[in-house]
């Protein structure tokens, strides 16, 4: 089995915001509430309980996932990734519905709540575009960083729209009240570069 390293190169200090739960990635801080996700260089579906990402197929809280190569299982609340004590990538990985480690970032989600790192990322929650990633959350369709970004039946507009700003900004999504990377929760404000190693 082949297990896929990942390479960081964070600009850290940027705060990202939403009600809920903490997760933290890359040292950037990351609140989210149930279906708020944050992908960086790997595909991510998330349609309710149905997610894909790292490069395979994910299928998570239901079926099974497979994650960067690494088979991984989660039923709901116990998820056991790579058939042991979750390890991925010598990083603990836990998913029992609130703790998450991946890459040795400490990962918070609650119930849907997914942080991982992608190029294409699917959600069932809302559809959002950011940090030149493809992020998709099927809710409120909600587009970021450079994308056309629109929010359905949420009334959330971001370069063109009532209540949410982007690239630079203040950013608002107005079910989960979510705060994009900055210091004033600021989207662009800061670059994410990212590689794969093997």
């Amino acid at each position: 089995m082949r297990i896929l390293s990942v390479c960081l190169s964070v600009t850290l200090g940027t705060k990202y915001h939403s009600r809920g739960t903490s997760d933290h990635f890359g040292g950037t801080k990351y609140h989210s509430r149930s279906t708020s996700d944050h992908f960086y260089g790997t595909k991510y579906h998330g349609h309710g309980t149905r997610d894909h990402f790292g490069d395979t197929s994910d299928h998570f809280g239901g079926t099974s996932d497979h994650f960067g190569g690494t088979k991984y299982h989660g039923r709901g609340t116990r998820d056991h990734f790579d058939g042991t004590s979750d390890h991925f990538d010598g990083t603990k990985y836990h998913s029992r519905g609130t703790s998450d480690h991946f890459g040795g970032i400490k990962y918070h989600s609650r119930s849907t709540s997914e942080h991982f790192y992608g190029t294409s990322d699917h959600f069932g929650g809302t559809s959002d575009h950011f940090g030149g990633t493809k992020y998709h959350s099927r809710g409120t369709n909600d587009h970021l960083h450079g994308t056309s970004d629109h929010t359905r039946g949420r009334n959330d507009h971001f370069f063109h729209g009532t209540n949410n700003h982007f690239r630079g900004t203040k950013y608002h999504r107005r079910s989960t009240n979510d705060h994009f990377h900055g210091t004033n929760d600021h989207f662009s404000w800061y670059k994410i570069r990212f590689s794969w190693c093997k």
